[in-house]
């Protein structure tokens, strides 16, 4: 396996931070989303939409640092293995709900209950959650785990209407595109591979926002269309504009490129269980076959230099001769036809 950390880099249209309040946001998305069932996706584009619908019980600032949301306060056991959270009062659901501990409680119980996308990540860690009352609720873990907050910051454990999940919940796939969060957006339309949009929730409980009437997140698969829907001014906003647009679309007055680092990890896998791979050429020829250094914008070399290595944790010592180094033309020639007398290529 390979991966690399990626920068994120955003577009938007200049006119969106001369807008205070009001009117709609129309943000181009490169996929559709898979669901809006939180738990279920993995994906991206389902994560970006279902984020504006659902809330959970902390959140991510722009440090990274674990910040209160639908919880006001937590206390951790002195094992640090039972977190107990006391929820803020009088915020519904978009359906009139009440949010309380017995909400969280039924979302976590229905995530671990099935098999859903991200139903392990908490099925590893999380043994049982519980109400105390209703505005109090503890997770008790198997052992202790460091990260459990930064879970909870996830988007699997954002908090869906109990009512909805009572109504659909037998049927993950129509809960899905039937979501009701807390959030500051309630869901209005989802068209299959064309667009959503959401509308304003006027009952949000944090008092003055969302300041957009609407949001519309339009899929748009190729990424120049995307980036040229923005200097249009059809739509305000994207993620990743193409590279080689990069400078173009600097030096546009009426957009701002916003550059950050990412956390995302982009990777290749690759099954080392096959039988494909008993041989050790073949091995040895995926990695000189597969660097992809002439195809990779120069930004992305780190990924070409160890394709095919697997990734050790700080410290461990690699086992001699794990890095295959083939001199000769003629030895690269020999690996690289016993990976396509395999493949195909």
């Amino acid at each position: 396996m390979r991966k690399l950390t990626v920068s994120i880099l955003a577009l938007l249209c200049a006119l969106i931070f001369a807008t205070t309040t009001g009117g709609t946001l129309r943000f181009v998305v490169g996929a559709d989303a898979v669901t809006l069932l939180p738990g279920n996706f993995s994906d991206g584009a389902s994560a970006l939409v279902a984020s504006h619908i659902f809330e959970g019980l902390v959140e991510l600032d722009e440090k990274n640092q674990i910040q209160p949301l639908l919880a006001e306060r937590w206390e951790v056991s002195p094992k640090a293995d039972v977190y107990t959270f006391y929820l803020r009062r009088g915020i519904k659901f978009h359906d009139g709900t009440d949010f309380t501990a017995a909400a969280v409680k039924k979302h976590f119980d229905y995530l671990l209950a099935n098999k859903f996308r991200r139903s392990g990540m908490f099925r590893a860690v999380l043994k049982e959650v519980k109400v105390i009352n209703d505005y109090t609720v503890q997770f008790i873990l198997h052992e202790p785990f460091a990260p459990f907050l930064y879970y909870l910051a996830h988007e699997a454990a954002m908090i869906p209407s109990p009512a909805s999940i009572d109504r659909f919940g037998k049927e993950p796939a129509t809960l899905g595109k039937n979501p009701v969060g807390t959030g500051p957006f309630i869901f209005q339309e989802w068209k299959v591979g064309e667009r959503f949009i959401l509308r304003k929730n006027p009952n949000y409980w944090q008092k003055g926002k969302p300041y957009l009437d609407s949001i519309i997140f339009q899929v748009i698969p190729d990424d120049v269309a995307r980036a040229t829907a923005v200097r249009s001014g059809s739509a305000h906003i994207m993620f990743n504009p193409p590279p080689v647009m990069a400078d173009v679309l600097k030096k546009d007055p009426n957009l701002n490129v916003v550059v950050r680092p990412g956390m995302r990890v982009i990777y290749i896998g690759i099954n080392l269980l096959s039988d494909k791979f008993k041989d050790i050429r073949v091995r040895q020829g995926s990695q000189l076959r597969n660097r992809p250094s002439k195809t990779l914008p120069s930004n992305n070399e780190r990924l070409c230099n160890t394709l095919g290595f697997t990734t050790f944790s700080s410290g461990t010592r690699l086992l001699s001769g794990w890095c295959v180094r083939v001199q000769s033309g003629e030895g690269k020639a020999t690996l690289k036809r016993s990976w396509c007398d395999e493949f195909a290529c």
